[in-house]
Formats: structure tokens, sequence, C-alpha cells
């Protein structure tokens, strides 16, 4: 995050405690996934993406693979 992007979240209204309150739950976000990430939790089947036909997810990257056939 730049001061560009404060100062455009300014111009959209946001006071610098909306920011601040912003800005720590994104990071929580971004801290948890990792902590997740690298303990290899997999995600729970909601948060999962539906393959789309010829398509396999696997579940702990969310990585897509076309079946060759």
């Amino acid at each position: 995050m730049t001061k560009d992007d404060v100062d455009e979240l300014r111009r959209c209204g946001f006071s610098d405690a909306q920011v601040a309150d912003a800005v720590q739950v994104i990071s929580y976000f971004n801290y948890i996934n990792r902590v997740a990430d690298g303990l290899g939790v997999d995600p729970e089947n909601f948060m999962t993406p539906r393959p789309k036909n010829g398509e396999e997810t696997s579940a702990s990257s969310g990585v897509r693979r076309t079946r060759s056939t």
C-alpha cells in the first residue's frame, strides 16, 4: 500500500480511522492465509472453486488442471 492508495481512499470519503481499520483487517487476512498455506491447511469445501467441465482442482493449492484425454 502506498501513499497514493491512501490518498485515493481519502478522495472516496474514507477517514483516517477507516483506512487504519481496513489496513488492519486486510493485513490480518493476508497473515492468516499465509499461516494456513504454510501449515498445509485445506480450505473448507464451500471455499474451493468448483471445477469447470474437464478440469480438476487441487484442494490445497486451488490450482486448476485440465484433464488431457
